[in-house]
């Protein structure tokens, strides 16, 4: 039988002073991050992170479970506080995915609609299987994108959906599938990475999918050859 168990644990911490025989007075300290009489400790901030950000419950109704199920008198303006802290917290992982982000062969785009403060603003991502990189902004388009920062030094294929905003930037392109199969032209004499393995591109090459995300196609020809096939898997 496995059970959940959710109590409230209280640690208590004292410091201890004295005057040595050298007639110097001494004095302890507390531990790192003990800064209050009475304060939450990280445990008790992490849930309140992961409920507000993670599972969107808002803030009164996370007070309200930490009350209801430990004990917990926390205020809903206490958990907004944390929120804020976290975020200064996380400055340094979060700068270290964009930078991997934009050194990844293959990143995708996109965008979605939601609301802020009641106004509808656009969440734009950049991600690969691994890393994910959000942003929200009250613009859908190529401001937007700029404010996000990601797209422009971009060294690998940026895949989306076919968006004008997108194809302003100087990075490779692909097309996914809902984006009404659009041709892909390559001039110059560029490396392009495939998903398993690399492919040398000639001048006045074209090049396009077909079949499955292992195939790649490069015809020596002069017309558009289609790109037909989402490929980020």
């Amino acid at each position: 039988m496995v059970e959940v168990e959710i109590q409230r644990k209280v640690i208590e911490y004292r410091i201890v002073g004295g005057t040595c025989a050298c007639g110097r007075a001494q004095r302890s300290t507390f531990p790192v991050g003990i800064e209050a009489p009475a304060q939450y400790g990280p445990n008790v901030l992490a849930f309140a992170v992961y409920m507000t950000q993670h599972q969107l419950l808002p803030y009164q109704r996370t007070a309200g479970v930490l009350n209801e199920l430990a004990g917990l008198g926390i205020s809903p303006g206490i958990l907004q506080r944390t929120v804020r802290v976290t975020v200064t917290r996380l400055e340094t992982p979060v700068n270290a995915i964009r930078r991997a982000l934009v050194a990844t062969p293959v990143a995708h785009a996109d965008e979605t609609g939601r609301r802020v403060n009641g106004n509808l603003y656009w969440l734009h991502v950049l991600s690969t299987d691994r890393l994910t990189a959000y942003f929200p902004h009250s613009k859908r388009g190529a401001e937007a994108l700029d404010a996000f920062g990601l797209l422009a030094p971009l060294a690998g294929v940026l895949v989306h959906d076919h968006w004008s905003a997108c194809q302003r930037y100087s990075c490779w392109h692909a097309f996914t599938r809902t984006a009404s199969t659009q041709p892909i032209c390559i001039d110059n004499d560029r490396t392009f990475p495939a998903l398993n393995g690399f492919a040398t591109v000639k001048s006045r090459f074209y090049i396009g999918f077909q079949g499955s995300l292992d195939t790649l196609t490069i015809n020596n020809c002069s017309r558009w050859i289609w790109l037909s096939v989402f490929f980020l898997a």
